[in-house]
């Protein structure tokens, strides 16, 4: 790819791509700001996939059967990454340490998934500066793992879009 090297936008949509490989982006593409892999039928992330794209600000992986994206395959810091949507995959969980050195992520989309909590520990590197966290129709449980929600936040309804599976309520 290093013919691409100028390239800011890379929109791979509807391409059948069942596996993101650690080879594709190992020299990394300096100038690509936006990268989008909407129903490709993704099943996995290569552990260090996505790790050389320093200066993604957007990255866009709804639409696929992901259910693991292990955080070696992000840049590590991801300094300049501001949007991650993984909307409409299959995420049971999230590894704590996804999010870890993303001083920059203000939006994160998580809706139609499979998550059941919210939990401090891969949420608390980010929560304080996310402007806008998407989380509706995932079966969640709204139990005592997600009590720091309500106690982190005055702004908590303007940031999370969520329902609670069990008990039903609004998040």
């Amino acid at each position: 790819m290093d013919h691409l090297k100028a390239l800011m936008t890379m929109d791979l949509r509807k391409n059948h791509v069942e596996v993101l490989h650690n080879e594709w982006f190992k020299n990394g593409l300096p100038d690509l700001r936006v990268l989008r892999f909407v129903e490709c039928q993704i099943r996995r992330v290569g552990y260090r996939a996505l790790q050389k794209l320093h200066n993604l600000r957007i990255l866009d992986l709804s639409d696929n059967m992901i259910n693991y994206i292990p955080r070696t395959a992000l840049p590590q810091p991801a300094t300049s990454l501001e949007e991650l949507n993984l909307e409409r995959n299959d995420f049971h969980s999230l590894p704590e340490d996804l999010f870890s050195d993303m001083p920059s992520l203000r939006i994160v989309n998580l809706e139609l998934n499979e998550l059941t909590t919210i939990d401090q520990p891969t949420w608390g590197n980010v929560w304080d500066h996310l402007e806008n966290l998407n989380i509706d129709y995932n079966p969640l449980v709204c139990d005592a793992k997600i009590k720091w929600l309500y106690e982190s936040k005055e702004d908590l309804e303007a940031k999370l879009v969520a329902l609670c599976y069990k008990p039903f309520q609004t998040v």
